[in-house]
């Protein structure tokens, strides 16, 4: 059953890559998977997870040209991370829902990571399901209901603060799930980890861009970089292990 769980979620991890990939585009509901460069329907061989990157060589069959990286690894990491869901829940619905929010928290790490937008659509969808998750978990305490919108409230301050400088306001409204979701203690832990995680990627990042070539020379400390894969990537470091930095 873990195997078949993580193939599932390789599965899934294929068609979240298309989602991503297509949300507000035109070609969202074009049906099968097509090659950016040729616009030619893909065959069934061509979209296994993972495989089928592999029998190509990283390589697009029509156009030669090379296939992103980030296809197979969004493919893996929900393997993976369905594999963990399984793994945490014996309970039936609570494992659903929660296939159902971090299939959404992948998908934005992806979308915020090209675009820097955080689709409402989504952030709205997770937060139900974290509403959900957390009615469903049962011994509810008071200040886990309040949790959404004690976290919400930072992120929104400074955006408002900032004039969206500083935050956007879909990071504060993907705070507001998180909450719901790890409670407030949890949610608590998930944003300071998530401010860790993006400090070093920053500092790393600007130490590596003369010798990376995706980094323009202007990238700098004061650079705009999207914060919801740091939100997401604590998010669930702190769902799956039960991260506690606030015992120290």
């Amino acid at each position: 059953m873990s195997i078949f769980v993580f193939l599932v979620g390789l599965c899934v991890g294929s068609f979240l890559n298309v989602v991503a990939s297509r949300w507000d585009s035109k070609d969202f509901w074009k049906g099968r998977s097509f090659c950016d460069h040729t616009g030619k329907k893909l065959p069934w061989y061509d979209n296994i997870p993972v495989l089928s990157y592999v029998m190509l060589l990283g390589k697009s069959r029509y156009s030669g040209k090379r296939i992103s990286l980030q296809y197979p690894l969004v493919e893996i990491l929900t393997g993976v991370v369905f594999f963990a869901v399984y793994m945490k829940f014996s309970d039936i619905l609570p494992m659903v829902v929660s296939f159902a929010i971090v299939s959404i928290l992948i998908v934005i790490f992806i979308y915020d990571l090209h675009t820097k937008i955080i689709p409402d659509q989504l952030s709205y969808s997770f937060a139900i399901l974290s509403l959900i998750l957390l009615l469903i978990n049962g011994n509810i305490w008071i200040w886990d209901i309040l949790a959404g919108p004690i976290l919400f409230s930072p992120f929104a301050f400074l955006w408002i603060v900032s004039k969206g400088t500083w935050m956007g306001f879909g990071d504060a409204k993907l705070a507001w799930g998180i909450g719901w979701m790890l409670g407030l203690f949890g949610g608590i832990n998930a944003i300071v980890i998530s401010f860790w995680i993006g400090a070093i990627v920053g500092i790393l990042l600007i130490a590596l861009k003369k010798v990376v070539t995706f980094l323009p020379n202007s990238f700098s400390i004061k650079s705009e970089v999207p914060f919801a894969p740091f939100l997401v990537t604590a998010t669930f470091l702190v769902f799956f292990f039960s991260i506690n930095i606030l015992i120290y």
